[in-house]
Order: C-alpha cells, then sequence, then structure tokens
C-alpha cells in the first residue's frame, strides 16, 4: 500500500477513534479496574496475576500508541505541513519517536511480563558492516516488528524499513508513522502488486540502508504450517517435500524476498533468529501465561550478496534451505539442552 491508498481516510476514521478511546478508557478505569483484575487471578489460583499483568502491558502499547498518534500531526506541520515529511530532518524526528516507543515497550515487557532482552548474539561485524542490507526474521510474537531494530541497534547508524502486511495498519502507529519512514504495507496474497511495492526500495540502497521483511507472512503455529504445507505439496511438491522437515516456522513465502534482492542487487541479507517470545504470540496467550519469566535471545548471520544466487529459481533453493537452516537453530533452543547452530 502507498500513500494512494483509497481506504487510508476511512480506515483511520476507524482506527484512530479507537485507539484513543480505548486507551483513555483503560488508563481511568485502571485503579478501579486492576484490583479486580488482581482479585480474579487470586481466585483461579493464579497468585502470579497474569491478567494483571496483561491489562497493564496493553495499557502501556495503547499510550505509546495514542502517543504516535497525537504525534503525527505535530510532525506533519513542523514537516512544512506535509512538504518536507521526506527530508532528514523530519526522518530524524519520526525515528526518535519509533525508538521511544520501542525502548518503553520493551522494558515494560521486561518490568511487567519478566521479558529480556539479549542481543549478545548479534555479532558486531554485521551490523557494523556498510549495506545495503536485507534483514529476514521470523514472525512469532506481538513484539516481532521490533526486533530487526534491537537488533541493529535502537538510534543507530541504520535507516530501518520494513514490509508488513497490510492487516498492520489496523494498528495507527503503523499506520501514520511507519509508512511516513518509508515502510510499505502489502497484501499478502496480492502478489503483483505487491511486488510493485516492493520495487519502490530500490531508491534505498545506501550503505545505511536496511529493509527488513518476514518471509512466513503470518504468525507461525502448528496448524499454520501443516496447512500450508498442504497447500504447497498441490502446487508446488517439490518445495513442500524440502520444506516438510520444518518444526517451527511457517515455509517462506518467496515473492517479497525475491522483490528486495531485484530492488536492491547489492544488498547482502542478514538472518535474524529469535526465541524467547512465543508465550507472547496473541493477548489472551499472554493472558493464560504471563508472566513469560523468559528471554528475548536475537542471534544474527550476515549472507554476502555473492553467495546469493541470481536466477529466481536458485533464489527460492536459497531461500528455503536458510529457512531451514534457521528453523533448526529455533528448534534446538526451544529444546531442552539444545546449543547455538551455524546457518
Amino acid at each position: 500500500m502507498t500513500s494512494a491508498d483509497p481506504h487510508r481516510w476511512p480506515r483511520r476514521a476507524r482506527t484512530i477513534p479507537t485507539v484513543l478511546a480505548g486507551s483513555l478508557v483503560a488508563l481511568a478505569l485502571a485503579p478501579l479496574a486492576i484490583p479486580v483484575i488482581v482479585v480474579v487471578d487470586l481466585v483461579r489460583g493464579r497468585r502470579r496475576w497474569p491478567l494483571a499483568r496483561t491489562y497493564l502491558f496493553g495499557l502501556r502499547y495503547g499510550v505509546n500508541d495514542s502517543a504516535e498518534i497525537l504525534a503525527a500531526p505535530l510532525l506533519w506541520v513542523v514537516g512544512g505541513l506535509g512538504r518536507s515529511l521526506a527530508s532528514d530532518s523530519s526522518q530524524l524526528r519520526h525515528w526518535r519517536l519509533l525508538n521511544w516507543s520501542v525502548s518503553t515497550l520493551h522494558r515494560e515487557a521486561g518490568r511487567l511480563l519478566e521479558l529480556d532482552t539479549d542481543v549478545s548474539e548479534v555479532d558486531a561485524a554485521h551490523v557494523e558492516s556498510a549495506g545495503p542490507l536485507i534483514v529476514l526474521t521470523r514472525h512469532v510474537s506481538m513484539l516481532d516488528s521490533s526486533v530487526p531494530a534491537l537488533a541493529l541497534g535502537l538510534g543507530s547508524k541504520w535507516t530501518m524499513r520494513g514490509v508488513f502486511t497490510d492487516d498492520m495498519l489496523a494498528d495507527p502507529g503503523f499506520d501514520l508513522i511507519y509508512q511516513r519512514i518509508g515502510s510499505v504495507f502489502i497484501d499478502r496474497d496480492d502478489g503483483p502488486t505487491a511486488r510493485r511495492v516492493i520495487s519502490g526500495f530500490s531508491s534505498h540502497d545506501d550503505a545505511h540502508d536496511a529493509v527488513a521483511i518476514f518471509p512466513e507472512g503470518g504468525l507461525a503455529t502448528p496448524g499454520r504450517r501443516q496447512r500450508a504445507l498442504d497447500r504447497m505439496a498441490e502446487s508446488h511438491p517439490a518445495r513442500a517435500e524440502r520444506l516438510a522437515g520444518l518444526r517451527q516456522l511457517l515455509p517462506p513465502r518467496p515473492g517479497g524476498t525475491l522483490a528486495l534482492l531485484e530492488a536492491l542487487p547489492t544488498a547482502d541479507v542478514l538472518v535474524l533468529g529469535h526465541v524467547g517470545a512465543e508465550l507472547l504470540a496473541t493477548p489472551s496467550v499472554l493472558a493464560h501465561r504471563a508472566p513469560v519469566d523468559s528471554t528475548l535471545r536475537i542471534r544474527s548471520w550476515r549472507i554476502p550478496r555473492s553467495e546469493i544466487p541470481v536466477d529466481p529459481s536458485a533464489q527460492i533453493e536459497w531461500l528455503d534451505r536458510t529457512w531451514l537452516d534457521l528453523d533448526g537453530w529455533v528448534d534446538r533452543q526451544l529444546t531442552a539442552g539444545g546449543s547455538p547452530g551455524t546457518l
């Protein structure tokens, strides 16, 4: 989706008031609601208060989203009434807002959900070397969109953009702020339009540009994985056989990644593996399992462009092999006694 999106204003007329009103009501009711929720947790025998923790974390998310909504028109005015939104100074202001939002959300995840963040396995050489970069990572939780920014470093030299599915536009923060910094939102089932939109990244190919994409196209679950493999067995049996060994990830959708490889012909690929946030898949899961007592561990592998095939068919095979290797690493980390693997 682009700025010409005809559904932009009708969508925002629904989502923006909903988020602002919902956040305001949740904040106003918190002094009354939280004691009641704590009692409910205790009656259910949940002495670590999962419902209360989830309420407070959701409130933090709503406050962050509301801050982004309220800041958006101010940034538009400061950006020359929208005429200079693409300028370096305007982009920097938007990035400072997003960095604040990501850092505060992860700080609260640590405090409320007992989810720490560990980027010690992100190789400094992988993120300090010049770009451009195409970043591939898994999608398993509500916090995954922030993993590339955490790995490359909040406030670092990198200009991080993303390829997201258009259902993320239901979040006004993504709709208002992420689009302004050059991220795009695509219909996962409209390949031609998605490839055309992604081709626009060809203008973002300097040494500090990074573009993140989530090849799975949705949250990974065992049911989705099996259904995807079953569909693939009918249309692409060779790929289905090749990917049959996946245990944690969904089969990658190659269209977006191949479009990025074409748009950024000199970009290396940075693969990010992460584990520890699986219980943040959805609010309902979190409400049953909080606190998660876990650590979001992120590890990096950088693949030089010279090692990536040029032919699209060979690129699909390369992506499948890379995804199987990533799946193996994730599976080992989620299995007792697992040890870090290599790609």
